[in-house]
């Protein structure tokens, strides 16, 4: 009974000290939460995915697709998504911000469908609690642009993620 206590004391602590680990060509997916508030609206939450790829140790580019349900109306955002992480040698934690450009489509249900440009920055950590897992906290800044109107958003991300790559 003792070598077993042992044994996962050992995987524990050996999960506790993993090192933030993302190389040229990993792949990341990452599903957040995001609680926005829009101007003159009430706040929506939305789960959102991303999946995207580093091109560098610190330069990773990807998608983010995501659909919102809210008061009669229906989101939907194909957009891409730049991110610099600043890697620090022995960190489990990766700040990052970033920028992302796209497509929305809203869908009304008294028929008055739109669509347009999206654009915006945001900014956050990820913080790994093992050696490719990590949860991902961060604020994102939004601007669309509809048929001559526009609008502007706050959004707060949680989220899990994971980089699939090599194993140290």
């Amino acid at each position: 009974m003792k070598k077993l206590q042992l044994t996962l004391l050992c995987f524990i602590s050996a999960l506790s000290f993993a090192l933030a680990q993302q190389e040229k060509g990993d792949k990341v997916i990452n599903a957040n939460v995001s609680f926005t508030k829009q101007e003159d609206q009430d706040a929506t939450t939305t789960i959102t995915g991303k999946f995207g790829k580093f091109f560098t140790q610190n330069l990773e580019v990807g998608i983010t697709p995501t659909i919102t349900l809210s008061n009669g109306a229906t989101l939907i955002f194909a957009g891409a998504y730049g991110s610099y992480n600043f890697l620090t040698e022995g960190s489990k934690a990766v700040p990052y911000i970033g920028a992302n450009l796209g497509l929305v489509f809203i869908g009304s249900s008294q028929g008055e469908d739109q669509s347009g440009l999206f654009y915006g920055a945001n900014a956050g950590m990820r913080y790994f609690f093992a050696e490719k897992t990590f949860f991902d906290a961060g604020l994102a800044y939004n601007a669309f642009s509809f048929s001559g109107v526009s609008s502007s958003s706050l959004s707060l991300n949680l989220g899990i993620g994971v980089i699939i790559g090599s194993l140290k």
